[in-house]
């Protein structure tokens, strides 16, 4: 049919314009002025930022409830305007924290500090690590081609799917894969986001494990990576790793003295029995250890039913104040919650 073709035309054209695009030589001149232009602009807005928050802690937290949306969506959109989105982001995060619970002034503290080390970062940019300062530049908003990422040498390994979940932003769709190397013991975050007018999958399924190699994205503390090449799929093994949660908690402290900006991490706990206890909900360790639920969690029940009051092996996500369970083992079994 007509319209077939001028359809097959139109996409004919677009790849020649792609295939034009690609071939045409880089003007390394105009390259360069447009990163400076881009630094001077990030430059002041992480000034004019570390000067909001400076300004903030002087004048004190307690009215920080009554502000009013803008009190936080202002200055979010002059990061943008700075082409500096990370910090965009962090700041719009500040409007998201519950103002009604108790503790409060602790988490919005907390969120201004690592903007804080951000901006103090960015200010010191040429006197950091290598990797440090890529850490600080992703946060700040520059992002990592994955073409050139692919160029690199991953790690090969068999890698275990342990969990895929899927979340709607507007119409973008975001699928986030945790994995782990089995000889590796390299966990890993693989994102995938695409329109709902192009859906796409990585073919990472839960519960099987993959032969792979997979590269990482520079930083002081590499979790985020993507798939380089995946050949076969097997079963998922149960892993080897489970550890009680004090060792999980001195585990997160090594990450956070490498990275200050991670907020949890993923874990494998051994032998915990969930509890409600003054209507929370936790895990118990046999070391008589405790953490609560995170309130996010749905499938309190579930895991509880499964568990049926004995100690089961957990794959989760680890923070300061909670734990965010995504599988269980029960009698070496996947279970997906």
């Amino acid at each position: 049919p007509e319209w077939v073709k001028e359809w097959i035309e139109k996409r004919q054209e677009k790849e020649e314009k792609k295939t034009e695009s690609a071939e045409k030589p880089v003007d390394e001149k105009a390259q360069a002025k447009r990163a400076d232009a881009r630094a001077k602009k990030v430059s002041q807005g992480v000034e004019e930022i570390s000067l909001w928050i400076k300004d903030l802690i002087r004048n004190g937290l307690i009215s920080v409830p009554e502000k009013a949306y803008s009190f936080w969506q202002d200055p979010a959109a002059r990061m943008v305007d700075a082409q500096a989105p990370g910090l965009s982001g962090m700041i719009r995060g500040l409007a998201g924290i519950n103002y009604f619970k108790e503790g409060w002034q602790g988490d919005l503290l907390h969120k201004l500090v690592q903007i804080y080390l951000v901006t103090e970062g960015y200010k010191k940019i040429g006197q950091l690590p290598e990797q440090l300062q890529n850490e600080v530049k992703s946060l700040i908003g520059w992002s990592q081609s994955q073409e050139e990422l692919k160029n690199s040498i991953g790690i090969k390994d068999k890698w275990l799917v342990m969990s895929k979940q899927s979340e709607q932003q507007d119409n973008l769709f975001i699928q986030t894969h945790w994995l782990y190397g089995e000889n590796s013991l390299r966990h890993a975050l693989v994102l995938n986001f695409y329109h709902k007018s192009q859906p796409t999958d990585l073919g990472l399924i839960p519960g099987t494990a993959v032969d792979g190699e997979i590269v990482f994205y520079p930083g002081s503390y590499q979790l985020r990576a993507i798939v380089k090449e995946r050949k076969a799929t097997y079963p998922i093994p149960e892993p080897s790793t489970f550890l009680p949660f004090l060792s999980i908690q001195h585990q997160f402290t090594e990450v956070l003295t490498q990275s200050p900006w991670v907020d949890r991490v993923p874990a494998f706990v051994e032998k915990v029995v969930p509890h409600q206890i003054d209507n929370k909900w936790f895990l118990i360790d046999r070391e008589n250890s405790s953490i609560e639920i995170d309130k996010t969690f749905t499938g309190t029940w579930k895991l509880m039913a499964i568990a049926g009051g004995k100690p089961i092996n957990v794959y989760g996500l680890y923070s300061k104040n909670s734990f965010s369970p995504l599988v269980i083992w029960q009698e070496s079994r996947y279970l997906q919650l």
